[in-house]
């Protein structure tokens, strides 16, 4: 039967059942004059109930043959199952259509999880591309982590470490001829060593990075912006602790650039090295996602960056997306650098939750975890709508919501977000 005649011929049958009741009544009338009132009541009561029967039928059979595309979106979003720690995680939720409020509130006591998400202006779309990708599409695409260490045996984690198959791990000897020794799982460039693993405090910043853009949609903790995908994530830690070499960055940039890296998220700053860290960039083919840093004193609130240049926030080359912080309200973060000239985008920044090390998770504030919700989201645009990530950062700066409070802080006002094709 076809969809547009599926109505009217549920209208015949109702028709034909009327006839039906018809016949049925003066047959009653003929057979028995006397009991004819009581006859014709049990046969409009039957007739009542028959219609109802069929009006059902009428209303299922006319969803059932609605819009498909609406029917399509409906059973995308049944499919769609979240995470146990996914109520803490406000910078994911749509804050009109999908929120989910934790039944506790976090430890620190100026902070109410609750009124974040209540209050929250924020949808950067991260439910419609998990929507749009559903499926593996073939697309292969490696994140450099350039860090601290990680804690690579996360149990949200583990499934999306990038592994130098080249290699054998923890035999002594440069299989692949790179210059690095067992360099199986990447290259810490501060120790000058393979270990890129720590499940201690040290490796913290690295791990709530790495959780942001790839923790996996495993029914366990926190669920990534790219944890439905088969995205790999290089570990090259350049810092443990406070300590930071701009030397450590450059050799780092061009360790994974050679090893095959797509796109490379730096979620820290330096002072000085802008040269030669713009140099490595120049030389490199990969993409570049870069905090703009944090300042925070007495007096002052983030760093004019036209004043106070910091790298690789300020280097300029157009493969880099230097982003900044908001908070839950879209305003700008107290502590992140700003300035039109040099910051591309902002994201949420404030009270992000994601992985930490030795299977734990919490919360952390710094334009460090805007960088990788930003990185997720040129990820997210290439998996979906475009051949390259040149392509995927053309549609991410294109599509982003435009916001005129932030036109001194960011270039054009950019709030992230993923914008789905209709």
């Amino acid at each position: 039967m076809k969809k547009e005649n599926a109505g009217i011929e549920n209208i015949k049958a109702v028709n034909r059942c009327f006839s039906v009741i018809e016949c049925a009544i003066f047959k009653k009338m003929k057979e028995d004059k006397k009991g004819f009132l009581k006859k014709v009541v049990d046969i409009v009561m039957l007739s009542m109930f028959v219609l109802g029967l069929f009006l059902m039928c009428f209303l299922s059979n006319k969803a059932s043959h609605g819009n498909p595309k609406e029917s399509a979106e409906a059973a995308i979003t049944k499919e769609l199952s979240y995470d146990p720690l996914y109520s803490k995680q406000w910078y994911l939720q749509d804050s009109v259509k999908n929120v989910v409020v934790p039944s506790n509130p976090t430890d620190d006591p100026d902070f109410i999880m609750e009124d974040i998400i209540l209050n929250s202006t924020i949808n950067i779309g991260v439910d419609d591309f998990w929507k749009c990708y559903q499926e593996d599409n073939g697309k292969e695409l490696v994140i450099a982590i350039l860090d601290s260490c990680v804690d690579i045996h996360h149990e949200d984690l583990e499934s999306a470490i990038w592994k130098n198959e080249a290699e054998i791990p923890d035999n002594g000897i440069d299989d692949d001829h790179n210059g690095y020794i067992d360099d199986f799982y990447g290259w810490n460039f501060f120790s000058d060593s393979p270990a890129v693993y720590d499940d201690g405090e040290e490796a913290a910043h690295g791990t709530h990075c790495a959780g942001i853009l790839a923790a996996a949609h495993n029914g366990v903790g926190t669920m990534g912006i790219l944890g439905n995908t088969n995205v790999k994530l290089m570990v090259v830690p350049i810092y443990g602790g406070e300590e930071l070499e701009a030397d450590d960055l450059v050799s780092a940039i061009r360790y994974a650039d050679d090893m095959g890296a797509d796109i490379c998220n730096i979620s820290c700053v330096f002072q000085d090295g802008g040269d030669k860290i713009s140099k490595a960039m120049d030389q490199s083919d990969m993409y570049f996602v870069v905090a703009s840093g944090n300042f925070q004193s007495q007096y002052i609130n983030g760093l004019n960056l036209e004043e106070y240049r910091r790298f690789p926030a300020c280097c300029k080359n157009k493969r880099v997306i230097t982003v900044g912080s908001i908070n839950e309200r879209s305003e700008w973060s107290h502590f992140s650098n700003y300035s039109p000239a040099f910051v591309d985008i902002a994201a949420p920044g404030e009270y992000i939750y994601s992985t930490l090390p030795g299977d734990g998770y919490g919360f952390e504030s710094g334009t460090s975890a805007s960088a990788p919700i930003v990185t997720g989201i040129l990820s997210a645009y290439y998996y979906c709508y475009a051949d390259t990530v040149e392509e995927a950062a053309e549609l991410l700066l294109s599509n982003a919501q435009p916001n005129m409070g932030l036109m001194e802080k960011a270039s054009q006002g950019r709030i992230v977000r993923f914008l789905q094709k209709h």
